[in-house]
C-alpha cells in the first residue's frame, strides 16, 4: 500500500565550510565631500528577489534635484542597514547613479551538528533562521546564542555555538550551527554559614538545587543553575519564617567555580535571628453592627504556638468566610503584629475593616494554547461584577495549578473602565506534565476520533534515551528514575547491574564480583549511552520496517476488497486510513477522493471539497477499497512529513 512507501533518509555530513569577506564599495570620484550630483536616471543592477522599486526606496535619492555626497553615503547606509543585501556599491555615472547590489544568499537548509544532548526537534523551533528565506549574520549569531542559551539551562555554561555558511550553486547556501557541548557543570557542595539551628544536611533537602550525590560516577546527581540559586533563597526563608524565625535573612549567597572548572561550591551566608512564639490575641473593629467576639470565635489559634505566616492565613480566610457567610461585602481582615522581644512573643490584633468598593470587571486568560477559557474560567469563583476578593482570586489561581495543565498560573489586576473596577489578568504556562497528559487522553477517548487523537499525542512525545544523567520517568511521573530489569535482556540492562556491583564492592559488601570491572569514566559512560540509544533505535524501526512488509503480504491478497476504517492522520496530500480488522495503515491520496478539489486545513486536521462540500477529517469512520500494494523497506511518507 501507498502508506508504506517512502525514502531512506541518510544523515548528511559537510565536510567544508568557506569563510566568506563581505564587502562594502562604496565609489565617489576624489574631492566628493564638495561635489554635488544630479541625477536624471537609475540603474539597480544585481538584484534577483528584491524589486527595483524596494531599492529605491531604501536609497531615498531624489531624481532631478541636487545631491551631495553626503546624502549619497546616508543611502548607502540605509541599502546596508536593510540587511537585505551582501554587498552594495553606489557609482554617480554622470546623470545615472548606478546601484549595484548582491542579495544575501536564500537558506537551501539549517544543519545542527555535535548537538548530542539536545535533538535537533528541540533547537531547531528556537532559530529565526529558516530554510527559504534570505540568510542574514545577524539572524543567525541570534540563533546561536538562543541555542547556547538552551545548553545553559542544562547546567553547560562551556557550550559554544558558531554559526557556518556553505555556499551552493544558485545563490544559496547551506546554514550549519556548529555545536561543542562541553561537560555539565555540576553543584559539587553546598554549604551554609551562620546556621545555628538547624545542620547543613536539614537546610540542603530545604533548596530545589541539589548537591552531588553519592552514586555521582555514573548519575548525574544535579546540575548548576545560576538562575535557580534566587528561588533556593525564597525557599530558605519560607522555611525559616515557617518555624518563628521573623528576623532570618540570606545575607549573600556566593557561587565559587572549582579549579578543574567542571563544578560550582555554593555558600548561603544566613542570619537566623531567634524563633518568636503567638502571645496574646485579639480580635477588633470599629464598625458599626459587626460583633468582633463573633469573628474572634472562630479562631483556631491559641498562645504559646510557633508563629507562622501560613496560621495567620488561615485564620484571616476563616473570618473572611464568616463575613461572606453574614452576607458582609468589602470586608478585610488586617493583622496588626507586636513584637515583644522579652519573651521572644508576637501579640496579633486581628482588625475588622471595611475595604475599598471594588468589583471584577472581567477576568482575562492568556497563555493557554491548548486548554479552553472556560476550563481555567470555571476554577474561579468570583464572575465579572462580583466584589473583588483577592483571597479568591489568590485561591482561585492555586486551582489552576493544581489542575495539572500548566507550570505556573500568575495573576494580576489592573484598572478597568472605572475606577471602581478592575481586571483580572490569569496568565498561565502550560506544561506537559503526566497527570496532566492523563486527564487529557481521558477526556479525548470520550470523543469519536479519540483513537486517532490519543495516536497523535503519543507520537508527539520525545522518545526515550539512554543517559547519565537523570532526568526522571515522564510516564511514571518519577523524578528519579533508573532502568535496571533483567541484564540478559539488553546491553543498558548490563551495564546498571555492572556498576551497581562496582559500587557495592567499593563499600565492601557483597557484590557478586563487583571487583573484577574497572570502573568507567562518565565521558566513557556518556558515549556508550549515545551508541546504545541508537543501536535501540534502528532495532525499532528494522521491527517496524518488517511489521510493515508483513502487513503488506497480508494485504496483496486483499486488493479490491473493501473494509472499513478509520482516518488516522490528514495531510496536504491525502488521508491515511487504518483498517480496523488486519490493523494495516494506507494512504489514500486526493485524486481517489472524486473529482474536486480539496482545501487542507492543518489546524482542524481537515480535507474539504470547494465544490462538493465533502470533507474527511481525523477519526472519521470511511468505507476504502484497497487498491494497490506496495513493498517498500523505508518509512512511510507519513514518517518523512
Amino acid at each position: 500500500m501507498d502508506g508504506f512507501a517512502g525514502f531512506l533518509r541518510r544523515g548528511l555530513r559537510l565536510d567544508a565550510v568557506f569563510a566568506v569577506l563581505l564587502m562594502v564599495l562604496f565609489l565617489i570620484p576624489s574631492g566628493a565631500d564638495a561635489q554635488t550630483f544630479r541625477f536624471t536616471s537609475f540603474d539597480v543592477q544585481g538584484n534577483q528577489r528584491v524589486a527595483e522599486a524596494t531599492v529605491l526606496n531604501f536609497a531615498s535619492i531624489p531624481r532631478n534635484e541636487t545631491v551631495t555626497a553626503g546624502q549619497l553615503n546616508d543611502a548607502l547606509q540605509r541599502l546596508q542597514n536593510s540587511t537585505l543585501f551582501e554587498t552594495v556599491e553606489v557609482v554617480p555615472r554622470g546623470n545615472q547613479l548606478v546601484i549595484i547590489v548582491q542579495e544575501y544568499p536564500t537558506i537551501n537548509r539549517i544543519n545542527i551538528e555535535g548537538n548530542r544532548r539536545l535533538d535537533d526537534e528541540d533547537l531547531l523551533p528556537l532559530l529565526a533562521s529558516q530554510p527559504r528565506r534570505a540568510y542574514s549574520p545577524a539572524t543567525a549569531e541570534a540563533d546561536a546564542a538562543e541555542i547556547t542559551e538552551a545548553y545553559r539551562l542544562q547546567g553547560r555554561l562551556t557550550a559554544t555555538v558558531t554559526p557556518q555558511i556553505i555556499r551552493r550553486s544558485q545563490n544559496r547556501v547551506d546554514l550549519v550551527f556548529e555545536v561543542t557541548e562541553g561537560r555539565v557543570t555540576e553543584t559539587e557542595r553546598i554549604a551554609f554559614v551562620g546556621n545555628r539551628a538547624y545542620s547543613d544536611r536539614r537546610l540542603r533537602r530545604v533548596l530545589e538545587s541539589t548537591q552531588a550525590g553519592f552514586f555521582r560516577t555514573f548519575i548525574r546527581s544535579d546540575t548548576f543553575v545560576a538562575d535557580r540559586i534566587e528561588f533556593d533563597r525564597q525557599l530558605l526563608t519560607d522555611f525559616y519564617r515557617e518555624r518563628g524565625y521573623i528576623d532570618f535573612t540570606v545575607q549573600s549567597s556566593t557561587s565559587e567555580l572549582t579549579r578543574a572548572r567542571d563544578a560550582y561550591f555554593v555558600t548561603f551566608n544566613i542570619r537566623e535571628g531567634q524563633s518568636f512564639r503567638i502571645g496574646e490575641i485579639t480580635t477588633t473593629t470599629d464598625l458599626p453592627n459587626i460583633d468582633p467576639d463573633q469573628f474572634h470565635a472562630v479562631l483556631r489559634l491559641r498562645p504559646g504556638v510557633t508563629y507562622s505566616p501560613r496560621l495567620i492565613d488561615n485564620q484571616i480566610t476563616r473570618m473572611e468566610n464568616l463575613a461572606t457567610q453574614m452576607g458582609l461585602r468589602f470586608i478585610r481582615i488586617e493583622p496588626v503584629l507586636t513584637r515583644n522581644d522579652e519573651d521572644l512573643t508576637l501579640d496579633i490584633e486581628f482588625q475588622v475593616t471595611r475595604g475599598e468598593r471594588v468589583f471584577v470587571e472581567r477576568i482575562d486568560i492568556e497563555g493557554n494554547a491548548t486548554t479552553m477559557d472556560r476550563v481555567i474560567r470555571r476554577q474561579f469563583r468570583t464572575a465579572e461584577g462580583d466584589p473583588l476578593d483577592p483571597r479568591e482570586i489568590r485561591n482561585g489561581a492555586e486551582r489552576v495549578r493544581a489542575l495539572g495543565f500548566f507550570a505556573d498560573a500568575q495573576v494580576a489586576a489592573r484598572p478597568g473602565s472605572t475606577e471602581d473596577q478592575v481586571i483580572v489578568d490569569v496568565d498561565v504556562e502550560e506544561a506537559l506534565e503526566p497527570i496532566g497528559m492523563k486527564r487529557v487522553l481521558d477526556q479525548v477517548n470520550k470523543l469519536p476520533s479519540g483513537p486517532a487523537l490519543s495516536f497523535l499525542v503519543l507520537r508527539s512525545l520525545t522518545q526515550a534515551i539512554y543517559d547519565t544523567g537523570n532526568v526522571g520517568h515522564f510516564g511514571l511521573a518519577s523524578k528519579e528514575y533508573l532502568h535496571f530489569t533483567s541484564p540478559i535482556r539488553r546491553y543498558p540492562d548490563l551495564l546498571v547491574h555492572r556498576l551497581m556491583k562496582m559500587q557495592l564492592h567499593k563499600e565492601g559488601k557483597a557484590s557478586g564480583g563487583g571487583g573484577k570491572w574497572k570502573r568507567p569514566l562518565k565521558d566513557e559512560l556518556q558515549e556508550l549511552a549515545a551508541a546504545c540509544s541508537s543501536h535501540e533505535r534502528r532495532a525499532v524501526e528494522a521491527e517496524r520496517e518488517a511489521v510493515a512488509m508483513y502487513r503488506a503480504y497480508v494485504m496483496r491478497e486483499h486488493v479490491g476488497e473493501e473494509f472499513e476504517g478509520r482516518v488516522t492522520g490528514v495531510t496536504h496530500f491525502g488521508a491515511f486510513v487504518e483498517i480496523d480488522a488486519p490493523f494495516v495503515e494506507g494512504l489514500v491520496k486526493l485524486d481517489s477522493l472524486g473529482d474536486d478539489q480539496f482545501e487542507f486545513d492543518p489546524v482542524l486536521l481537515k480535507l474539504s471539497g470547494r465544490r462538493t462540500g465533502f470533507t474527511v477529517s481525523l477519526g472519521d469512520t470511511v468505507q476504502v477499497v484497497v487498491q494497490n500494494c506496495l513493498l517498500y523497506t523505508s518509512p512511510s511518507p507519513r514518517d518523512r512529513g
